[in-house]
């Protein structure tokens, strides 16, 4: 068994990986081989690699098809770059922190709820209100791979408590914090209400947020 190039590069896209794969007299089933994929900071788009059986010895025959090809794919947010910024995917402009539109969304707040880093636009900012003397806070979902998680306090001086979260690990609508008040899908984008479960009358001051990261 051997792994070769195709537009994947061995050393900084996977590691090369040659063994034998053996199989003892009357012995059936899976084998199974593991080919290091390695991570690595650029943005290329999916490539490939090729992985071949060759070889047989002992009497085994290989029988069509003895290779196959492995895509690797980027990430999601990486390949979200891609789409939205092309060549430019690997300049400082589509990093993370940037914010190209100059709109005060970071490009990965962009991509967390769904909107253009190339237009400027505060329509899709997350939205607080109050419902029944509650604060509540309401914004798009667009990703799986992100973790969002509202967070709420008293004072800006004292630290921020958890409160409801959605990621890749799972959900928690709602905890003794915050409680989710309402999940709507528009477009393939959820639209998320949530509230602060302290009473804006028994608090003079009250904060609550949503905070993005990629885990």
């Amino acid at each position: 068994f051997s792994t070769s190039s195709g537009t994947a590069t061995a050393g900084s896209d996977y590691t090369t990986v040659s063994t034998t794969v053996s199989w003892l007299d009357g012995e059936v089933g899976v084998k199974n081989i593991s080919i290091p994929i390695l991570d690595d900071t650029l943005v290329e788009g999916d490539e490939t690699l090729t992985l071949t059986l060759a070889s047989p010895t002992g009497g085994a025959l290989l029988i069509a098809p003895a290779s196959a090809t492995l895509t690797l794919h980027e990430r999601p947010f990486d390949a979200w770059r891609l789409a939205a910024f092309g060549a430019a995917a690997n300049l400082p402009l589509a990093a993370a922190t940037a914010d190209p539109d100059g709109d005060g969304l970071a490009n990965l707040l962009e991509y967390a709820l769904g909107t253009n880093p190339l237009t400027a636009s505060s329509a899709a900012l997350p939205a607080v209100s109050t419902a029944n003397n509650h604060l509540t806070l309401s914004f798009t979902r667009s990703a799986t791979d992100i973790l969002y998680a509202v967070e709420v306090t008293s004072d800006l001086l004292q630290p921020w408590t958890l409160g409801s979260t959605y990621g890749p690990a799972g959900d928690t609508p709602s905890t003794a914090a915050t409680t989710e008040l309402s999940r709507t899908l528009l477009g393939g984008v959820e639209l998320i209400t949530i509230s602060d479960n302290t009473p804006l009358a028994s608090q003079p001051t009250h904060f609550i947020r949503l905070r993005v990261t990629l885990p």
